[in-house]
């Protein structure tokens, strides 16, 4: 699990844990990512289950491995993460892309995931933080905008919040995410959802 502490050593990673009798008991923690090397960081994880073992997860993520908050602390204390990633406008920020990996078997005790890149080039530059209302001065622009749905064929379709440095200058400089949508158009595909029948 990441290590707020040492980020570094100890890096964000998206984990499912399944259960197979209606949450009475849950599975370890089962890593859906499989970056190179093991590095990189991940957040915002979203997920369709639409039959038993039948998943498609997605996330926010970027090679370089480090603390994600620009900041931590309360509401009313607050200070700079070590090991944090850079302001959006830092030309060392890192880019982040959207992901997804998929499983057939996430009830299994060693599940096969096929991850995939989603998007082509980087949705988002530098500091994404996760700690809500503790955000503060650390980039928040993304919210959590990032979900996925699996149509009647099986495929998936992500929606999340995009804000590139050119759509922010389009957007004069606002600050603000424009949301986007992409559609599975190949690969392997999971279970239909039951409202499809059949």
């Amino acid at each position: 699990m990441a290590d707020d502490r040492n980020p570094v050593a100890n890096p964000y990673h998206v984990y499912l844990l399944t259960s197979s009798d209606h949450g009475h008991t849950w599975s370890a923690p089962k890593q859906v990512d499989h970056d190179s090397k093991g590095l990189g960081t991940h957040v915002l994880a979203h997920l369709a289950v639409t039959a038993p073992g039948n998943v498609d997860v997605v996330w926010y993520g970027t090679s370089a491995t480090g603390e994600p908050n620009g900041v931590y602390g309360t509401i009313t204390f607050q200070s700079p993460c070590t090991d944090g990633f850079p302001l959006y406008s830092d030309p060392k920020a890192p880019g982040w892309n959207v992901y997804m990996a998929q499983t057939t078997n996430a009830l299994d005790a060693s599940p096969r995931f096929t991850q995939a890149a989603a998007t082509s080039s980087p949705v988002h530059y530098g500091e994404i933080c996760s700690n809500g209302i503790v955000c503060g001065s650390s980039d928040r622009t993304l919210l959590d905008f990032i979900s996925v749905a699996v149509d009647c064929n099986g495929k998936a379709h992500i929606a999340f919040a995009r804000n590139t440095k050119a759509e922010e200058a389009a957007d004069f400089d606002n600050g603000a995410a424009n949301i986007h949508e992409v559609n599975q158009t190949g690969g392997g595909v999971i279970a239909p959802p039951s409202a499809c029948g059949g």
